[in-house]
């Protein structure tokens, strides 16, 4: 189904189906199917999802998804590696005080950034 079948679908919702008289433009419409879906992805990113690879900045803690993507929903491993698992920072700075200033190493741990959904950090184990 395309956004143009849905349009097509609401116009007969909206007794617009006169096409020499339309009430609503094909642009207005499209415009508002545009914004359902972004709506849709921000309450329900689950239903666009996409499993894929990240590739990591060496030597840095913070990293970042790919710029077209929405949020982070889950992290399952390192690739050719373990699996990590998702923490958050109190436990972190309780247990693992200096994790921030870490040298590289293995990846166990990653966690989400508090302000920044496109961003997460990945904790390195001794």
């Amino acid at each position: 189904m395309t956004l143009g079948d849905i349009i097509a679908e609401a116009r007969i919702l909206l007794q617009d189906t006169r096409s020499s008289l339309y009430r609503y433009s094909d642009a207005d419409l499209l415009k508002f199917g545009n914004q359902t879906l972004k709506r849709m992805a921000v309450l329900r990113p689950d239903l666009f999802s996409y499993i894929g690879e990240i590739t990591c900045t060496a030597g840095t803690v913070i990293q970042s998804a790919p710029t077209d993507s929405i949020r982070i929903m889950e992290i399952f491993n390192v690739k050719d590696g373990a699996a990590i698992r998702e923490t958050n920072r109190e436990v972190l700075d309780q247990t693992y005080p200096a994790w921030m200033n870490d040298t590289a190493s293995a990846c166990v741990n990653w966690m989400r950034h508090p302000r920044n959904n496109n961003k997460f950090f990945i904790v390195t184990g001794k």
